[in-house]
C-alpha cells in the first residue's frame, strides 16, 4: 500500500465515521488486527512442520 493510497483510505474514513468516533474505531480495528496477526502466526508455527 503506497502513501497516496493510505490517503484515500482515511479520507474516506473521516467521511463514513463521525471524526469523533475515529479514535475509537482506529484502536478496535488495531486490537483485531494484532489477534489476527497471532492467531496466524500461532497457527503457521504449529503447522508449519
Amino acid at each position: 500500500m503506497n502513501f497516496w493510497e493510505l490517503i484515500l483510505i482515511l479520507l474516506v474514513a473521516l467521511v463514513v465515521i463521525k471524526p469523533e468516533r475515529l479514535p475509537e474505531v482506529a484502536f478496535t480495528l488495531g486490537l483485531w488486527t494484532a489477534r489476527i496477526r497471532r492467531f496466524t502466526q500461532s497457527f503457521f508455527e504449529k503447522y508449519d512442520h
